[in-house]
This record gives C-alpha cells, sequence and structure tokens, in this order.
C-alpha cells in the first residue's frame, strides 16, 4: 500500500512551476531562503529551483516560453545527482 498518492511529470512541468522560478530568481539574487512560502510539492520545486540556481548560469525562459536548454540541463542536473 503506497503512503501518497503519485503520477508520473515532466521536467518542463517543473522547470514551468512559479515555485520552481522563484526559487531560481531567489538563488540567483542571492537572497535568504524563504521556504515557508510553499507547501507541499511546491516547496520541492522551490527547493529544487534554488538548487538548480547554481548549477545553470542560463536563463530559464525567453518571453513567455521555457528554454528547452534550461530544461535539458535542469535534467541533467537531476539525473546527476546535483539537485533532489
Amino acid at each position: 500500500m503506497a503512503n501518497a498518492s503519485t503520477r508520473r511529470v515532466t521536467f518542463k512541468s517543473i522547470v514551468g512551476t512559479l515555485a520552481f522560478r522563484k526559487g531560481f530568481e531567489e538563488a540567483k539574487k542571492g537572497l535568504p531562503l524563504a521556504a515557508d512560502d510553499f507547501v507541499g510539492k511546491d516547496a520541492w520545486h522551490y527547493e529544487r529551483g534554488r538548487q538548480f540556481a547554481f548549477c545553470y548560469n542560463g536563463r530559464l525562459k525567453e518571453g513567455r516560453q521555457i528554454r528547452m536548454d534550461a530544461v535539458l540541463a535542469f535534467q541533467q542536473a537531476y539525473n546527476a545527482g546535483h539537485v533532489i
């Protein structure tokens, strides 16, 4: 019996969340951790965004679109264990 329901998500869907982008941007600006601003899965996305900010030196978006190089870099960082 599972402890919680789960579903598959894509790396692009994670990078596209507001929580991920906020964590990424705050880490790039050197702002302190604001973990209490998010709960549940958004807290995970926020933390992943902060961690990814230290692995990636590019932009997440081009206009309103998520950059595919950012998604691929996030996937590689995640698979390498650099991001939880």
